[in-house]
């Protein structure tokens, strides 16, 4: 199945985002929860 959301935690975006202050943007992720794997993601900035 496919979860469409907000990140709980940033650890799984620390590989794609690793400036410390990219923390604070806003994040939504598409991840296949059978195999826990990240699919896709949308970095807002404001």
């Amino acid at each position: 199945m496919i979860k469409i959301g907000f990140p709980k935690d940033f650890s799984q975006l620390k590989a794609l985002f690793a400036e410390k202050e990219k923390e604070r943007d806003l994040y939504i992720t598409a991840e296949d929860t059978e195999i826990s794997q990240l699919l896709g993601v949308v970095r807002f900035i404001y």
